[in-house]
């Protein structure tokens, strides 16, 4: 076809592959959409197919406004990063650029309508390539550097690959040394904001863009503060790292939960949890403000 790279390449030949999905009835026949999604968005679409909400740990949206034509499409995350340590295959028909090209440590983000994308990476310092897929399937004009525009998206990429993702000590990579960047809060107020949907969850469910029941802010954390409903409940808030370094995060809790930092799964107090242990994650965290989002289930009794 029209791309670059074989299995095994980040380039579009050797991650990009078609979907067929089959609906009599709520899929309208012969239909077809152009907008990436990845693996990780089937899980919301079945479960929001079946009528209940995926766990907090899903990384998903779901596919059902897309495939049925009804309802606004949420964006997604598309993001690939892994290791092997052979070349592009030296096709006569791969651009120049392509051929023999060493792969290494890759990494993929969508971001804005655009991919970036970054092979044989020795460091965070490395740019991304920058395309525009729509019209260049083939990965043939790099944008990258050709204007302040897309200088900016080249720190977003930079900024973004570090919030969607997390350390993986069995998978070393060349920008795990990086702090997190902060982010600038326009409408920041001190204390943290709660949601809660009433429900019976077997699992701590994502409640993102889901219609809360009951909504409101605490300045502590406190259990007298929080409601005693049955359901589940996000909190959203937001610390302020003093300095970068090295930060420890721990949850204890008297119900299952699941915390992120920014879009990055950071700590799973849900499968497998024994109430009361606690579980630790360490993070690399510039300083500034993190978003920190923690999703748990709640009972009569509020959650400690």
């Amino acid at each position: 076809g029209p791309f670059e790279g074989i299995k095994r390449d980040v380039w579009e030949g050797g991650i990009r592959m078609a979907t067929v999905a089959w609906g009599p009835g709520y899929i309208p026949a012969d239909s077809v959409d152009e907008h990436p999604s990845q693996f990780h968005d089937w899980m919301a679409t079945f479960a929001d197919f079946a009528g209940v909400l995926p766990p907090a740990r899903s990384d998903g949206v779901s596919l059902k406004p897309t495939l049925t034509g009804m309802g606004e499409q949420r964006p997604g995350q598309i993001y690939v990063e892994y290791v092997n340590g052979g070349k592009t295959p030296s096709y006569t028909d791969f651009d120049e650029s392509k051929r023999a090209r060493k792969r290494g440590q890759m990494q993929v983000i969508h971001l804005d309508g655009y991919k970036g994308v970054r092979v044989d990476i020795r460091s965070h310092d490395d740019p991304f390539e920058i395309y525009d897929l729509t019209p260049d399937p083939a990965e043939r004009r790099n944008l990258a550097g050709n204007s302040a525009r897309f200088d900016d998206l080249q720190r977003q990429m930079k900024d973004a690959v570090l919030r969607w993702r997390i350390r993986n000590p069995s998978a070393p990579r060349p920008y795990d040394d990086q702090p997190v960047p902060a982010v600038e809060v326009d409408d920041l107020i001190r204390g943290v904001r709660w949601r809660s949907v009433r429900g019976e969850f077997p699992y701590v469910p994502n409640l993102t863009g889901v219609a809360a029941d009951t909504t409101g802010t605490i300045t502590s954390i406190k259990p007298s503060e929080l409601p005693s409903v049955r359901g589940a409940l996000e909190l959203t808030g937001w610390i302020d790292v003093p300095v970068e370094g090295e930060y420890r995060m721990t949850i204890r809790s008297s119900t299952r939960a699941f915390l992120r930092l920014h879009q990055a799964s950071l700590i799973d107090c849900d499968h497998g949890y024994q109430l009361g242990d606690p579980r630790s994650a360490s993070v690399r965290l510039a300083k500034g403000l993190h978003r920190l989002t923690v999703t748990c289930l709640t009972s009569d009794q509020p959650p400690k």
